[in-house]
């Protein structure tokens, strides 16, 4: 046996995860408040501010792209560079993945399309997560309504990010479609309308979003005696 170190829960082929699963699936209001550890990383300048697996093209396109679990499709979209395409990469699971790409979407002044296209990782629905979010928001828990997700909690964005999310960009859903030509086609002709943003204000567009942060805090002596218990 080795060690095996997992990004996330909820995948078939995850053994820690098959035996979450079983347990939210028994307990399920406890389920929903199982602590999920991923790596979640926000740089201190340039844009996306979130790290992760993207190609990024030209800030300032218009449109975004997430390939779902098809991988190699943001390489081949990277490497075709359709116009208008400003960012395009994965996203594999129904939380901290879509934490992810709202954060890295409200952070531009000029995305104005999510294109979700590629296959939707069975388990976490991904893509019919966000086409969800897009539609009916989430509820006063950060549950993505109506979403076919496992655990499609937001627990590292605020509501004001959902919202502005929700307000600047047009989801368009192409999920389930792996074809890097229909993609490069719709991102082509997408690039050709200036939309406004949802929230149908047809002013110079939104401004970016100042993004919510863990704070840091700096470890140091004690300034006095520790007084053990």
């Amino acid at each position: 046996m080795r060690p095996v170190q997992y990004a996330c829960l909820g995948c078939a082929y995850c053994y820690p995860a098959v035996a979450q699963n079983a347990f939210a699936q028994a307990f399920p209001a406890l389920g929903d408040a199982a602590d999920v550890q991923c790596e979640f990383r926000i740089r201190d300048a340039g844009w996306p501010p979130v790290v992760g697996e993207y190609f990024v093209l030209d800030k300032d396109r218009t449109v975004a792209v997430s390939t779902l679990a098809s991988l190699t499709l943001a390489e081949e979209l990277a490497q075709r560079k359709p116009h208008g395409l400003a960012i395009v990469g994965k996203t594999e699971t129904e939380n901290i993945g879509i934490d992810k790409v709202i954060k890295n979407i409200v952070t531009s002044p000029t995305l104005r399309y999510l294109l979700v296209a590629g296959l939707d990782p069975k388990g976490h629905y991904p893509g019919r997560t966000l086409v969800a979010l897009a539609h009916h928001g989430v509820d006063d828990r950060g549950r993505v309504i109506d979403s076919p997700g496992k655990r499609p909690i937001l627990r590292n964005v605020s509501v004001a990010e959902i919202q502005a999310f929700r307000t600047q960009v047009h989801v368009i859903d192409m999920v389930g479609c792996d074809s890097a030509d229909a993609i490069s086609a719709r991102v082509e002709e997408l690039s050709q309308h200036v939309a406004a943003p949802c929230g149908c204000n047809t002013g110079g567009g939104p401004s970016p979003v100042s993004i919510t942060t863990m704070p840091k805090i700096v470890v140091a002596e004690p300034g006095e005696a520790v007084k053990l218990d």
